[in-house]
């Protein structure tokens, strides 16, 4: 089970890894997201990470949750790694109701760039 979860954190600081590449080449999304922290927490069922969005850049993926996140993430390992791998696509996913989303819907609608 813990190497399972040193895949996923992986994959998931890989997605970070991404994600933050993707804010320095594009100014236009490093705007939208000037000033902005959000407190983000991914219920995968059997393992709870976080992260925190501040002056444009996730730091890395954290254990555990965090008391009132701006933005819930709830699914599975398999689904969120299908995901990151493209072999699932994020808004399936979501109308299938393989992940769910709370949030802000603005925040969620920034969040999705990340994918």
């Amino acid at each position: 089970m813990i190497e399972g979860l040193n895949h996923m954190k992986d994959l998931l600081e890989q997605m970070v890894t991404k994600f933050n590449n993707r804010i320095e080449e594009d100014p236009k999304l490093k705007k939208e997201l000037e000033g902005m922290t959000k407190r983000v927490v991914m219920d995968l069922g059997t393992v709870k990470y976080n992260f925190i969005l501040e002056d444009c850049k996730v730091e890395g993926i954290n254990d555990g949750a965090l008391d009132d996140p701006d933005i819930l993430i709830e699914s599975t390992p398999d689904i969120i790694e299908g995901i990151i791998t493209k072999r699932i696509r994020p808004m399936k996913a979501f109308a299938l109701r393989k992940v769910k989303i709370h949030g802000d819907i603005e925040d969620l609608m920034r969040f999705r760039k990340m994918f």
